[in-house]
């Protein structure tokens, strides 16, 4: 996370926060909540909301992009005032902007993990970087300070393909490059100054590195927790890491759906975690009591921390075959561990996933969505395997547009279709896209 400047106010008040809120648009010194809707009828365009933590009001702050840009909400110019940005991929290049500015960025290429947010200098102001894969390597290229000064910096080598990127304060002063690896027995968690180059490791049980897409979550002095997140029925377990590798907490929260990072509750020093639980958001502090309830309905909700991609398809064939559902055997998608799983919105990115098992590694030709009524949706994109099950690694095919909620507004219930490498097929029904499946 940022590196922000301690307030003596805040310090005075609440004892223990030290940070300057990064997404404060009231400056009543608590975070707000901000999220985005899709405007069917307005050829989806995306439209900003947030809520007031002063007033408790959701306001309409802007109309800005467009279903499938990424979203890049960060205080881009000065380190405190929120501006929203977006990516775009420009056939393969990406362009980043700020809703309001007529200055645009080409930096990365939509086969890039992108990372927004974070400040790898220690300036105060956000950067962007991103983490190409190349000769066997993952190379990281940072914009410092994108919207303000503006400097890049000399590709940085570090991880292998495979890794999961991410980044986490644990000095203090900057960010550190991130990324966890996973092998037979163990997941491991390896960090790096961008400055000095010194690295930084920790091993964990295997679970917890595959289960979700680490996130920063700040404590009062400045450093970070390293949080996992887990899916356990209807909620999902939070486990919070120092940077030493012990657990600093566990926390249980009813939900699934997408978790947000920010300072919400001002009586509790650092940040918190809301969980999003339908039409309402359940906000817990890693060292704080039982979680307490917000009434909140956002269809995505945002906030500053964005490590994404674009995703690319495992074929170059983006046509679609008649969806002949008759034609397909029925996959069972509750059977349980090993089985075909829906995520409304998937650990790693606002967008609808499905997970297959891991017995279908490398025999799965495409994976599409088909309408109730029998009319192809679209074509899922392959974005790697993980999270093994008794047969192996299982793989995803994600949706970089709808989220499972877009999906039951747009289309009530759908079929997930599998066609194998033999040219066989087969099936599974959604009746809820915005409920988890599993």
């Amino acid at each position: 996370m940022k590196n922000y400047l301690l307030t003596p106010l805040l310090i005075l008040v609440l004892c223990c926060t030290g940070r300057v809120q990064a997404l404060d648009l009231d400056n009543d010194g608590t975070d707000d909540i901000f999220g985005v809707s899709i405007l069917i009828d307005q050829s989806e365009a995306l439209s900003w909301l947030a809520r007031n933590s002063s007033s408790g009001q959701l306001s309409s702050l802007a109309v800005f992009g467009v279903n499938g840009d990424h979203l890049a909400l960060a205080p881009w110019t000065d380190g405190v005032t929120p501006k929203l940005g977006k990516v775009s991929n420009n056939s393969g290049s990406l362009v980043w902007s700020l809703e309001g500015s007529d200055t645009t960025i080409t930096f990365g290429e939509s086969t890039d993990t992108i990372i927004a947010g974070a400040d790898f200098d220690g300036s105060g102001i956000p950067d962007a970087a991103r983490v190409s894969e190349e000769n066997g390597n993952l190379v990281w290229t940072i914009y410092f300070d994108m919207f303000a000064s503006g400097t890049v910096s000399d590709p940085i080598q570090f991880g292998v393909p495979g890794d999961t990127p991410f980044f986490a304060n644990i000095d203090g002063v900057r960010d550190w490059l991130g990324v966890t690896r996973v092998d037979d027995s163990s997941g491991h968690v390896l960090l790096k100054n961008p400055d000095s180059g010194e690295e930084h490791s920790f091993t964990v049980r295997r679970g917890f590195a595959l289960s979700s897409r680490p996130v920063p979550v700040a404590k009062a002095d400045g450093t970070d927790l390293i949080m996992f997140e887990k899916v356990l029925g209807k909620r999902k377990r939070l486990t919070f890491f120092n940077p030493n590798g012990q657990i600093a907490a566990k926390k249980t929260v009813r939900g699934t759906g997408i978790v947000v990072i920010g300072n919400f509750d001002p009586n509790q020093a650092g940040q918190e975690a809301a969980v999003q639980n339908t039409n309402s958001f359940r906000i817990v502090n890693p060292f704080g009591g039982p979680p307490t309830k917000l009434d909140l309905d956002l269809d995505i909700p945002v906030d500053d921390i964005n490590v994404n991609k674009f995703g690319v398809s495992d074929d170059d064939d983006d046509t679609a075959d008649d969806p002949q559902l008759g034609s397909c055997s029925r996959l069972n998608p509750e059977d349980g561990n090993g089985g075909y799983i829906w995520k409304p919105n998937s650990d790693t990115t606002f967008y609808a996933v499905t997970v297959m098992p891991g017995a279908l590694r490398g025999k799965i030709r495409k994976v599409e969505t088909i309408s109730s009524a029998g009319i192809l949706i679209k074509k899922l994109a392959f974005t790697g395997c993980g999270n093994p099950d008794a047969d192996g690694p299982r793989c995803n095919y994600k949706d970089f547009s709808l989220t499972g909620r877009n999906y039951k507004n747009q289309y009530g219930s759908i079929f997930v279709k599998v066609t194998f490498n033999t040219g066989a097929c087969g099936t599974y029904f959604i009746d809820d896209p915005s409920k988890r499946v599993d």
